[in-house]
């Protein structure tokens, strides 16, 4: 069987990179997978059996049509990729990409996938005629699946599956270190979104710096999303209002791996991203997280852990008193996760039944 992987690879989202690597480890596991292409826009990963990346756009990589005419199954995997948003570029990039895949024989799925919101009714009836003609669908969470059924012209046979960043926890579990509840918090890192203004920067500067300075703890950048459409330029605006710049550090990152050393070594995390929360839950990180998006919140009430604490939304403020109770109280969801894992790993074998 060949494979051909797509999905937001290559742009260095550590949500996506972690999703991709476990796709890849669960698949070339699979005796008959013979061999698997994958599209992204970078190829910074480390090389795997069986395995092969074809980065770049489609003009300057005629490999890509090739891999899709080769393959039996090609699979779109993770992320929010049915949404509406200004251009809908996206949208219609999948449905032509579902097309020339289904032209040369293949079959299309999706797993772990998210759905945003449709304002429009002729791009929520593009994204349910996209899902009808998938040969198997699975969704990160029960919202989207919800969201789906709510799609005119999609009446399929999903499942919630899981986000695939919980396929597999064994990185993650070589990477916790141990942590006490009294222990003092003299790191924090964060985790914000490319795109904010100014007044926003400004808004996070004072509650970081005030949060730090009641701790003494050091205040640290890390970008969920890296590389030049990343969230470092909103990083270093933010840091110009910080009363203290040389008390922070601003991190950047090659590989997933790397992402999560680092992320491994703080005693607390304050993100707006849902994997930064994601992998600080899977290192045992105690951690707030910023609702930027809908997906945000949810994540944090199904996960079961100081749901009333742990979540705010953007432009709220937050200090030092909260920081150190969510320090003090936080359970990584050990349960939760288990059953993430569970869901996702079983969405995926379906395909192969």
């Amino acid at each position: 069987m060949r494979i051909v992987l797509a999905g937001y690879y290559g742009y260095r989202n550590i949500g996506d990179d972690l999703m991709l690597q476990n796709l890849l480890a669960l698949l070339t596991a699979r005796p008959e997978v013979e061999r698997i292409d994958v599209i992204c826009l970078e190829n910074y990963y480390l090389p795997r059996a069986r395995t092969r990346y074809i980065p770049g756009g489609w003009r300057a990589n005629p490999r890509r049509i090739w891999a899709l005419a080769r393959a039996d199954q090609v699979i779109w995997g993770g992320g929010t990729c049915l949404s509406e948003c200004s251009s809908n570029a996206g949208l219609y990039w999948i449905k032509y990409f579902q097309m020339l895949a289904r032209a040369f024989g293949a079959k299309f799925s999706f797993v772990g996938i998210g759905i945003g919101r449709f304002q429009t009714p002729r791009f929520a009836a593009l994204a349910g005629k996209v899902l009808a003609q998938s040969d198997h669908v699975s969704f990160r969470e029960e919202a989207s699946l919800a969201a789906a059924a709510a799609l005119p012209g999609y009446r399929g046979d999903a499942c919630s599956g899981g986000d695939l960043v919980f396929l597999d926890t064994f990185l993650f579990e070589t990477l916790r270190r141990s942590r006490s509840a009294e222990a003092p918090i003299r790191s924090i890192s964060f985790s914000g979104l490319h795109g904010l203004d100014d007044r926003q920067a400004a808004h996070y500067a004072r509650q970081l710096a005030a949060v730090t300075e009641e701790l003494g703890a050091e205040l640290h950048f890390l970008p969920a999303h890296a590389g030049a459409a990343g969230d470092d330029e909103f990083h270093r605006r933010l840091a110009l209002h910080l009363p203290r710049p040389e008390r922070c550090r601003f991190h950047s990152w090659q590989t997933p791996e790397e992402y999560l050393r680092v992320m491994a070594t703080m005693d607390f995390h304050i993100g707006m991203r849902l994997h930064s929360i994601i992998c600080a839950d899977l290192l045992g990180v105690p951690n707030l997280a910023i609702s930027y998006a809908p997906k945000v919140r949810y994540y944090v009430e199904k996960s079961g852990v100081s749901v009333e604490r742990r979540v705010i939304e953007m432009g709220e403020g937050f200090d030092g008193t909260r920081v150190k109770e969510l320090a003090a109280s936080y359970r990584r969801p050990e349960y939760f996760i288990a059953q993430e894992s569970h869901k996702a790993n079983k969405c995926i074998k379906m395909m192969f039944h």
